[in-house]
């Protein structure tokens, strides 16, 4: 779900920096041989990827410590965890598409 006073306070203590990201991530695939531009959208899409992965892997390592009766504490802690890569994921998917109205903020 996406959650715009995320989107919102984050921009005002990271300012946006998506397009230093782009370039940094530039940079470093030339310094590895691979020439390829990179967008601040790539970089939005690309984060939205990476959350996604550990929304994947939480949920696998939620299913163990469920089969292994974790701690109620770490359970949730878990959960937490998750639902965060969730929201971050939904919220770096929303700025892909709506980058006028990030841009605008």
């Amino acid at each position: 779900m996406v959650d715009k006073s995320i989107i919102e306070q984050r921009k005002k203590v990271y300012g946006s920096n998506f397009e230093d990201i782009s370039i940094k991530w530039e940079n470093h695939l030339k310094s590895k041989g691979i020439n390829a531009l990179i967008t601040p959208k790539d970089v939005y899409e690309m984060m939205a990827l990476m959350k996604e992965c550990r929304v994947k892997k939480g949920n696998e390592i939620l299913n163990l410590m469920l089969e292994n009766n974790a701690d109620n504490f770490e359970v949730n802690k878990m959960c937490e965890s998750i639902e965060d890569s969730q929201t971050d994921r939904d919220n770096y998917r929303f700025i892909a598409n709506n980058w006028e109205w990030y841009d605008e903020i």
